[in-house]
């Protein structure tokens, strides 16, 4: 891209080093030297193009990366989700733990593929903007898991309380039973 832009610049200073007709608006310049400037130009373009089309080409890759990890993370998440309705409070606990963990190892990966992205060059901006809308979505997933891990936990726990309160409530009547069977 420097060399296209060199070649202008030295076509500009060509045009405007040219000496201006008396008359009009006219600049008598050198064709040959203009004329070699064009071809210059015309054969460092496809070069450019070429470069172009790879860092798109890189972008699309890494955002096709990106969506795969989040929905890999998606899918990690109903299946800890299902995982944590089947199992007991303590391990309940160990789980939202370890998906929190989890959650945070590829928060930190989607953010260092971000700052990748923000690194290239200008035609990535576009990438920079799907990155931060995939991070902020999985960010969004994350905290809704979170939530309704905790709301499982809250039901669990509740359950775990009634179940509790019957069993001590069966106790006192047991025991309200045989001692007016014994006096």
């Amino acid at each position: 891209m420097s060399n296209i832009i060199e070649y202008i610049n030295e076509a500009e200073r060509l045009i405007l080093s040219g000496k201006k007709a008396i008359l009009g608006k006219n600049i008598a310049i050198d064709g040959e030297e203009l004329l070699d400037l064009l071809h210059k130009i015309r054969h460092s373009l496809p070069e450019e193009v070429k470069e172009a089309r790879q860092v798109i080409a890189l972008r699309d890759k890494r955002l096709r990366d990106a969506a795969e990890q989040a929905e890999a993370l998606l899918t990690d998440a109903r299946k800890e989700e299902e995982s944590l309705r089947t199992s007991t409070a303590s391990d309940t606990a160990q789980m939202v733990d370890k998906a929190r963990l989890q959650a945070q190892e590829i928060l930190e990966q989607a953010n260092l593929q971000r700052q990748q992205l923000l690194d290239e060059q200008d035609i990535i901006k576009q990438a920079r903007q799907e990155a931060d809308a995939i991070t902020t979505s999985a960010q969004d997933y994350r905290k809704n898991i979170l939530k309704e891990v905790g709301a499982e936990i809250d039901m669990l726990l509740e359950e775990m309380e009634e179940y509790l309160l019957s069993k001590l409530r069966a106790i006192r009547q047991a025991r309200t039973k045989t001692e007016t069977e014994f006096s």
